[in-house]
């Protein structure tokens, strides 16, 4: 049995989506690095993609952060989560989350499961919604998992139809879904 290989999906040999939705897109000024070519079938067989979190997609983890406004100066006024401790071990610079969302759309409000109660879980057997949205300066507990999607277009496409621009954002967008959440008090 192989054991992961970390691949380069923008221009690294990790992927580092940086504010945890963003993507990752290098400047003209950074040199050149060799991109590693891998199949897509191979993606989470062979090939583990890292996210902002430090671990693969996918893997279910538990986060603690803060919600934050991000002011007025961004045209999405969504709420921004800043991780603060991974899996009970505190991170040094906060991971930002712009994209935070219940797993599931249905499970069960106020639950204990293993010894800690929850404000909310999914799960098959529930049918209630994840209790309320989050405000500024609350913190939560969240057991997630990172996921992403990969965003945009080739340079070369995307000068065919613009050439004066440079286009949109591109890369690997991530974002956060969550199994469990409660608020810390």
């Amino acid at each position: 049995m192989q054991k992961p290989i970390l691949i380069a999906v923008l221009c690294s040999l990790v992927v580092h989506s940086t504010l945890g939705a963003e993507p990752v897109r290098p400047s003209t000024s950074e040199r050149e690095i060799p991109m590693n070519s891998v199949l897509a079938s191979d993606l989470f067989k062979n090939v583990a993609i890292v996210g902002s979190l430090g671990v693969p997609l996918w893997k279910v983890t538990t986060v603690r952060g803060k919600w934050h406004d991000p002011g007025v100066l961004v045209k999405d006024q969504s709420l921004i989560f800043r991780v603060t401790d991974i899996d009970g071990r505190h991170v040094e610079t906060p991971i930002e989350f712009r994209r935070v969302k219940p797993f599931s759309e249905h499970g069960l409000t106020v639950t204990e499961l293993d010894g800690i109660k929850w404000d909310w879980r999914a799960t098959r057997e529930g049918n209630e919604k994840s209790p309320r949205l989050p405000t500024a300066d609350e913190t939560w507990e969240l057991v997630v998992f990172e996921t992403g999607r990969i965003v945009g277009f080739p340079k070369e496409g995307w000068e065919v139809l613009r050439p004066a621009s440079s286009g949109p954002e591109w890369g690997l967008i991530t974002e956060l879904q969550y199994l469990r959440m409660r608020q810390i008090k």
